[in-house]
């Protein structure tokens, strides 16, 4: 009532609108939505945006398109091994098991067993209540006339049965929970649930694109298993049907950079000289280095470089404060000597010096960094 009032007094108050007459409140979101398509050049932008198109729960519109999941720093595995619709592993059981035969079965077994409880209430119950809905109803004869009292038995219906799981985890001989694990193994078990979950998808649900949000996928993890790790994430975005799989992590370990793929990085820092805090997002594409280096680098030795001779060496440089181009480990071993008789802690300023391996590297380094916001 509250919308077609406010609707009906815009529509009394501004005739020019021309806006129909509506009788409920879906005719007049209908008119209105009518009028929007039909006036863009009228529209101005709303302070607040009342609409269900952002978030991934309810009735949202993202919901729709999107399964998304969200493993923070902080999340311990054993939250994710209950089996409820929200977690890791009821989002896996409920594609990867049908429990609507088993859930049909156990129906039976409890409509079977209700009935037999009905059955031994009526032989156990039965003719002492009948004595006393008689008795009672004598008493109340003596009242009022045209009414009994009928005492019976309440048998209480069964909820329906619903198989749920649990996870164990076996070390050795011995059977232990989840929460009793290690930090880094229950990372580790996250992350493999969340790749079993990507992996073993109905098909139904290829519309939706399942969106893994990771906050510091290396906490806890040994650099092996983080190397892993880091490998796991990429090919499972890489190896998935196009659209079907997003993942995005969050890292400050640059074993989980791949230069190769800078075009994917996002570089986040905070703005300097800024009243209120301020964060700084900087990326770099293909078409950024070729324009940066026009003339001076042929555009095939920029992709063969970037993807080949510059991959692990750059990683480290994307956390810098500043970085160091150098020629080879010469120059480096030159910087770094100068450093340490002038008592300087480069790592502490959150310097990086960084080899270049060639002259045309040098170049290829600086344009990256510059583009991703690195002085260098």
């Amino acid at each position: 009532m509250e919308l077609r009032r406010a609707y009906d007094q815009l529509k009394d108050s501004s005739p020019s609108l021309g806006l129909p007459s509506a009788g409920s409140k879906e005719k007049a979101l209908e008119a209105m939505h009518t009028w929007e398509l039909a006036n863009r050049d009228r529209l101005t932008e709303a302070e607040v945006e009342d609409t269900h198109f952002f978030g991934f729960a309810g009735q949202s519109k993202l919901s729709q398109l999107i399964d998304f999941v969200f493993v923070s720093a902080d999340l311990r595995a054993y939250e994710e091994a209950d089996d409820q619709k929200a977690t890791a592993l009821g989002r896996i059981l409920d594609h990867a098991v049908d429990r609507s035969q088993a859930n049909e079965q156990l129906g039976e077994i409890d409509e079977t067993a209700h009935l037999a409880r009905l059955d031994v209430h009526a032989k156990v119950y039965g003719p002492v209540l009948d004595a006393v809905s008689a008795a009672l109803s004598s008493e109340v004869s003596k009242f009022t006339t045209g009414r009994e009292v009928v005492v019976t038995p309440t048998v209480h219906a069964p909820r329906p049965a619903r198989t749920t799981f649990q996870v164990s985890i076996r070390d050795g001989a011995a059977n232990t929970s989840v929460h009793r694990q290690g930090h880094g193994f229950q990372r580790a078990l996250i992350i493999a649930a969340l790749k079993y979950l990507a992996d073993c998808r109905r098909p139904n649900d290829s519309m939706r694109t399942l969106c893994l949000a990771i906050e510091e996928p290396e906490l806890f993890q040994h650099p092996p298993q983080a190397r892993t790790f880091a490998k796991v994430l990429r090919e499972l975005a890489a190896t998935a049907p196009q659209g079907h799989t997003q993942v995005m992590y969050a890292t400050h370990s640059p074993v989980f950079i791949n230069p190769k793929g800078y075009h994917q990085i996002r570089r986040l820092c905070r703005a300097v000289g800024e009243e209120h805090p301020a964060t700084e997002v900087w990326q770099a594409t293909k078409e950024d280095l070729c324009r940066s280096l026009d003339g001076l680098v042929d555009k095939k030795v920029i992709k063969s470089r970037t993807e080949g001779t510059l991959g692990g060496a750059l990683a480290e440089g994307f956390f810098a404060h500043a970085v160091v181009l150098v020629e080879g480990r010469g120059d480096e071993g030159v910087i770094t000597g100068c450093a340490e008789r002038l008592g300087l802690n480069l790592g502490a300023e959150g310097i990086s010096i960084i080899e270049a391996h060639g002259k045309d590297n040098l170049m290829i380094s600086d344009a990256l960094f510059s583009a991703l916001g690195v002085p260098c």
